[in-house]
């Protein structure tokens, strides 16, 4: 498998003392190799004003245009950043990881660039990731706000401990109303995100399954539930327990996307386009489920 490289974009944690110096080392290997350089407006301020690299610069929206593949450094949390404002673009992603975990910046530092090198001799694998496309509806049925997540899709009830109810439905037909302190609605790939925190399982990337998990259930009873991708989730928001809609926030891969308020509509589905992880060549997905989070091992 081989990609037409000659444009590498870069988007960086906004920590100089972590960043910069791996940064100016990518930055000096993509340089002696003749490969146009761009990066986002912030990552761009990592770097000195005199180091003598030459490069675009752009926001983190326009970088597609620019790249052929955008290389991520940071954690988890940076890489959901790019993918939000990249999602339409197909573009691949190869995540570097600078944090502590990891799981989706599987990259470690001191493997930067023989990775690299494999990548542009074509040893290396495309995993396409699924993305959810939220809508809110007011009660009139107008759109409120749009999003997309490749994580999570989460209903809560901000820093007041009250539980909240939500009626969800799939494909039309309701299955419960959670009295919870919210709920959890993620793809695959988030399942070992805050949905794991809550309970739920861990499902395989390649399954074609949306995951719904609440948080905290007030009866016991109401478990985590795995539906097929093709169905649509719609959670409705009720009067109960919310307090005249206040501290009831939706968010899509931790960012807030908006309060919500009695009668509002949440409609989750699987987006039409996917998210393009560059893995290296021999990434074994139980692998990472062992060293990342331990699974498997004993205390």
């Amino acid at each position: 498998m081989n990609m037409h490289l000659k444009r590498i974009g870069i988007v960086s944690i906004p920590d100089r003392d972590r960043a910069r110096p791996v940064l100016n080392g990518i930055m000096e290997w993509l340089s002696q190799r003749a490969f146009s350089i761009a990066m986002d407006l912030d990552t761009s301020q990592i770097l000195d004003s005199d180091s003598g690299f030459h490069f675009s610069s752009c926001h983190i929206d326009k970088l597609p245009e620019l790249a052929d593949m955008i290389l991520v450094l940071g954690g988890d949390g940076t890489l959901l950043r790019a993918a939000r404002h990249i999602e339409k673009s197909n573009i691949p992603i190869l995540g570097v990881n600078l944090g502590s975990l990891g799981f989706l910046t599987d990259v470690k530092v001191d493997e930067i660039f023989p990775t690299l090198e494999a990548v542009m001799n074509g040893r290396y694998a495309l995993d396409d990731r699924m993305l959810l496309h939220v809508n809110i509806r007011h009660r009139d049925n107008k759109i409120k706000e749009s999003s997309f997540a490749l994580n999570d899709i989460v209903i809560n009830n901000g820093p007041q401990s009250r539980l909240i109810n939500l009626a969800t439905s799939v494909a039309g037909i309701w299955i419960n109303t959670f009295l919870s302190d919210g709920l959890i609605i993620s793809t695959p790939t988030g399942s070992t995100a805050y949905s794991l925190s809550a309970g739920g399982p861990i499902i395989h990337p390649k399954l074609h399954a949306i995951l719904i998990t609440p948080i905290c259930p007030h009866i016991l009873t109401n478990r985590p539930i795995v539906i097929s991708d093709k169905e649509k989730i719609t959670v409705v928001v009720q009067e109960k327990g919310i307090g005249n809609g206040r501290d009831c926030f939706l968010s899509a891969d931790g960012q807030a996307l908006a309060e919500l308020k009695p009668g509002d509509w949440v409609e989750v589905q699987k987006a039409k386009h996917t998210i393009r992880l560059v893995q290296p060549e021999g990434t074994d997905y139980y692998h990472v489920l062992r060293t990342k989070l331990k699974w498997g091992e004993r205390g």
